[in-house]
Order: structure tokens, then sequence, then C-alpha cells
């Protein structure tokens, strides 16, 4: 078994054949965003600084961030978040200032989403520090999963896409962000639209909004047929959102939502604001399938959370694959490029250019 070979999917394929009488099937053992355990969801994520994180980064907002991201996967299972737990690794000299940022950081979410902290480990980190957080949701009135869309559902997402990966590229390109996520030009000062714009990009990146309202929406409704939440890029969840149904997908690419200010950006830097979109990761927006008759439900949905739900594409047979439809109606594959953290970079490289 080589996890370098498999990939983070491959490997849970891997652990789920070799042992079928300790690990259920989904959606109670792993495969979805979150396991449902009776009228209880849990999801647990792990950050590592320098590959989720970079060292500078404002501690408040990686504690914010880390919170968000588990939050996400209870909404994208439709369910309300209710507690959580943390297990810290910290090197021995970490500044007092950061730690007391980042958990700062943790109980700002913590107050916006209603969670309770209630536990959790620090331990000694010899290589940076390691933040796992465990949360624990309430279901709603359906359990939404990824495996139940069918041939002809209405694909959608519940905003724009690419942000976060071209805020992501802003810092390796060596830009800074504030406590607030304000853009700072390490280079001197900046024209002032230019700062907004990275500002918005930035704040995108270190500090999602996970789409709660919009998951309990499509579960007390039960409007869904399946979702998932876009944390490694729309081809890739769209991947395994396809996968886990038996189905293939036809997007439409003027369809795809991408905010101004991240195709301004893509402009400058000289990169495509598609491929952000497409393979960047980490926008926590919800992707979910809706059957035709339930479309008009949508009409519903609550304000405030998202844009509200654009439709990109519809869900077609297995046999006809994951197609992107170009605006002269080409068709071309569309293949799962984002990130994975065995097999390769994420989807979007360093840019080349401070812009």
């Amino acid at each position: 078994m080589d996890i370098g070979r498999l990939g983070e999917i491959g490997f849970l394929k891997w652990l789920v054949a070799t042992h079928p009488r300790v690990i259920p099937p989904p959606p109670l053992g792993p495969g979805d965003d979150a396991s449902v355990l009776g009228s209880l969801l849990l999801t647990t994520d792990a950050l590592l600084e320098g590959e989720h994180f970079r060292t500078g980064e404002p501690a408040f907002l990686i504690g914010r961030k880390a919170l968000a991201v588990n939050i996400s996967d209870i909404a994208a299972m439709g369910g309300t978040p209710r507690a959580f737990l943390t297990c810290l690794g910290l090197p021995s000299g970490t500044p007092g200032r950061a730690l007391t940022d980042l958990v700062k950081g943790f109980a700002s979410a913590a107050e916006q989403h209603r969670l309770s902290w209630i536990g959790g480990d620090t331990v000694r980190s010899r290589r940076g520090i390691v933040i796992t957080v465990t949360v624990i949701g309430e279901r709603g009135r359906t359990v939404l999963t990824r495996s139940g869309a069918r041939a002809g559902d209405g694909i959608f997402v519940t905003g724009p896409l690419g942000a976060s990966a071209a805020g992501r590229a802003l810092l390796e390109s060596g830009w800074k962000a504030g406590a607030d996520g304000s853009a700072r030009s390490p280079w001197g000062p900046a024209a002032a639209t230019t700062r907004r714009r990275n500002t918005e990009l930035l704040r995108a990146h270190l500090n999602p909004s996970p789409r709660v309202a919009a998951g309990r929406f499509l579960s007390e409704f039960a409007v869904a047929s399946a979702a998932i939440d876009l944390s490694d890029g729309l081809s890739l969840d769209l991947h395994r959102l396809c996968e886990a149904s038996g189905a293939g997908a036809l997007v439409y690419e003027e369809s795809v939502p991408i905010a101004q200010a991240t195709r301004a950006w893509a402009r400058s830097a000289r990169r495509d604001a598609l491929h952000l979109a497409l393979d960047g990761g980490e926008d926590y927006e919800l992707l979910f399938t809706v059957p035709r008759p339930k479309e008009r439900l949508l009409s519903s949905w609550p304000p405030g959370d998202g844009t509200g739900p654009i439709l990109i594409g519809r869900v077609r047979p297995r046999g006809e694959g994951m197609r992107l439809v170009g605006a002269r109606g080409r068709r071309k594959a569309l293949r799962p490029r984002g990130y994975d953290p065995f097999l390769r970079r994420r989807g979007v490289d360093t840019p080349g250019v401070p812009v």
C-alpha cells in the first residue's frame, strides 16, 4: 500500500476494503462530508502549518478558518453545528500573542455559529503548528449525501468560485494579510483598486463563510438529491459526487460563477479564471443537485447565505462521463484536477509576478 500512489480517496477506499467489519458504509461510515451517528453528524479535519496555512498569516483568521472548514462539512450534510473539540500541536516556542489570537479566532467563529467548545487536547509539536478540529452537529429533516444525484437533476452552487485560490496565490507571491484580512503589499504602496480587489480575494481564502443556512434549507424542504462542499475544487468534488451517485455530468463553462475580483486578478497575473474556479479549491460553497420538479422550491432560498442557487449544469447518465461545454457548444472532458495532498500540487501554481 503506497499512499503516494493511491492518493487521499484511494487510501480511503483501501481502508474500507481491508477493514469491512469495523468500517460501515456511508453515511454512517466514511465517504461523505460527515458521518451519521443516530441524530448526530460528526466530522474532523486537520490543518498543518506549511501546508494549509503559512507562517505569518494572521493567527486569528487561522483559528476562524480551522473551525469554519469543519462547519462547512456539517452544512453539506444539511445539519446544524452544535459543538466542537480541538487538538492543538504547538511548538514549545509558539509566541503567546499568536496562541491568544488563534484561540480568539476559534471563539469568534464559535460565537457566530453558536457552537460550544467542549474539550480537546494540547500536545507539543516538533515541526510547526498542527490544528485538528472535530465538529458535532445535529442532523436535519433529511440527511444530504453525495450518492443521490440522478440523470436530469440540475447542478447548482451557492456562490462564486475561484476567489480563494486567487487569494492563496497572492499570499504565495508575497502579499500579506492584516488581522482583518486586508491586503498589504510588501513592495510599497499599491493602487486603492488593487488593494480592494486583493483584500476581497485574501478574505475569501482566509475567512470562508460556511453555508449553514443553505444546507439546512436543502435538508428541511428535501430539495437536494445530493450535496458536497467545495473544499478541493469543483472539478474534483463534482467527480466525487458523480462517482458516489453512479452518474455523469454536463457543466456549462459560461454558467460557472466567477467574481469580478477573481477575473480582474486573473487578467493581471496572466492566469485562467475558469481554471481557478474549476480546480483551485477551498471555496467552501455548497455543490448540490436538484430534481427538475423540485427546482421551483429554490425560489424560497434563505436570504444572506451565498448569492443564491446558481445552475451550472445537469447530471447525465454515467456512460456520458463528465463534460464541460464551452461558449460555442464544444464539449471536452472535465477532469478532476483539484487538490489531493498526496498525488499533486494544488490546482493553481504560484503566480510569477507580484500583482
